[in-house]
């Protein structure tokens, strides 16, 4: 029984070994693999304790994980709309220093170190904020350094505006605006140089001209403009000193209508100067001099030719210039007076039968008084009272007129008498114009015009016979 048995406890003992190894083994891959995830490392535990003793005291650390997560949050939505705006482009350096911070702050978020992640990121939201809240002032830095390249002729500045400027805000309206005056600013600039080059060779006008195709081509440019407002004040300026200096020399020699021509130039440069009113008006006062004298002499020279109608438009026109001009106004009465007798002188000459009038006889024979006065006569009006004296005298005498009818006719001669039925008889008449009518019963009356001149005995027939 003992030799049967051995066996089989050695069989047992056998197994039993075999279950130990694999339990030992099992232990063993529990105690590398699954002990040092339950048993904190050395390095665990020291980081545990710096929580530990970092922590200030009074703060619990885990409260402020939902504060430092939210804030992680904000703050890495601000990067995400500043990179959309290419922040690095045009804020680098600040952007850098936020990124650090948030850097850390994530750093310290991970390890836990909530009370340390909390204060950066609320520093990194402000450097971010303001980078975000400072883009309508950094747009409106952007806009000005925009205007002041193109004013500078800067394309490399100018173009370097444009490019942030078209990031932070592509449709910005100075931007849109600038575009075409950025591709003309060479042509610009070549422009400009060419007319300062044109200033300092004290070609002005040259100048200007080459300033206003500028100007044209960017009406905007703000420095062309003053140039060329400053060219042409220059060029006005020296236009109107040598428009004064050659006004002032026509007033010096006496031509006084190319001096007043030069003021009237130079006061269309200067339309409000003093001075060039003053110049005009010593010029206009010796033109008006000069005129006076002139109609004067034109008037002089018409009396003495006995020319009264001509005399006194001259004298009329000088007193239009000036009415207080005694030559003139002693011109115009002696003119008004002489030209009233030559008409009524010449009246008489040409029509001396109107001298049968009796008004008409008193009015030549006081013409005839009133020239006699006159000291000193020249020859037209000699020649005037001579004829009216022998008109007078000649309207006084008698002419005979010889006067025939039927007998049966009734004479009448108007003014002068009644003579009846006649045949024939003679009437002796003055100078003048007569009517002699008649009429008898049954008959049409006859009425017969005729002039008595004396120039030969007339026969004047007065008779009806034309039956009613």
């Amino acid at each position: 029984m003992n030799k049967n048995a051995a066996p089989s406890e050695q069989s047992n003992s056998g197994g039993f070994m075999k279950l130990a190894l694999i339990a030992a083994g099992v232990i063993a891959l529990l105690v590398f693999l699954v002990l040092p995830k339950l048993i904190p490392s050395s390095k665990q535990v020291t980081e545990s304790q710096q929580l530990s003793t970092e922590a200030p005291a009074g703060i619990d650390v885990a409260s402020l994980r939902a504060p430092s997560q939210n804030l992680l949050a904000e703050v890495q939505g601000m990067q995400r709309r500043l990179e959309q705006l290419s922040v690095n482009r045009w804020a680098q350096a600040s952007y850098a220093t936020a990124v650090e911070a948030v850097s850390r702050a994530e750093a310290a978020h991970k390890k836990g170190l909530y009370h340390k992640s909390v204060p950066e990121l609320e520093a990194a939201r402000v450097q971010l904020s303001d980078l975000e809240s400072g883009l309508g002032e950094r747009i409106l830095g952007l806009q000005d350094k925009l205007i002041k390249a193109i004013e500078a002729f800067d394309v490399e500045a100018a173009e370097a505006a444009v490019e942030i400027l078209g990031l932070l805000e592509p449709d910005n309206v100075v931007l849109i605006s600038a575009l075409p005056r950025l591709q003309n600013l060479p042509q610009l600039e070549s422009l400009w140089q060419q007319a300062m080059t044109l200033k300092r060779e004290d070609d002005k006008a040259k100048a200007s001209q080459v300033l206003q195709q500028a100007a044209q081509m960017d009406s905007a440019h703000q420095t062309i403009a003053a140039e060329l407002a400053n060219l042409q004040a220059l060029m006005l300026s020296e236009n109107f000193k040598a428009a004064m200096a050659v006004g002032y020399v026509h007033l010096e020699k006496g031509t006084l209508d190319n001096a007043r021509a030069s003021f009237q130039q130079a006061l269309a440069f200067r339309p409000d100067s003093q001075e060039v009113k003053d110049a005009l008006a010593v010029a206009d006062r010796r033109i008006q001099t000069r005129t006076i004298k002139a109609l004067l002499a034109k008037a002089e020279a018409s009396a003495q030719a006995e020319q009264w109608s001509q005399a006194l438009a001259s004298y009329q026109q000088v007193l239009a210039i000036d009415v207080t001009v005694d030559q003139a106004l002693n011109g115009q009465r002696i003119a008004q007076s002489r030209l009233k007798l030559d008409g009524l002188l010449q009246s008489v000459i040409a029509q001396p039968l109107r001298l049968s009038s009796s008004s008409v006889f008193s009015l030549a024979e006081q013409a005839m008084i009133d020239a006699e006065k006159i000291s000193s006569k020249g020859p037209r009006i000699q020649s005037q009272i001579i004829e009216v004296r022998r008109l007078v005298a000649w309207s006084q005498k008698e002419f005979p007129v010889n006067l025939v009818s039927d007998n049966s006719t009734n004479v009448e001669v108007y003014r002068v008498a009644s003579l009846g039925p006649v045949s024939s008889t003679t009437l002796n008449l003055r100078p003048g114009r007569y009517v002699a009518v008649g009429y008898r019963r049954g008959y049409q009356d006859v009425r017969v015009e005729f002039v008595v001149d004396g120039r030969q005995t007339q026969t004047i027939s007065v008779q009806c016979e034309e039956r009613i």
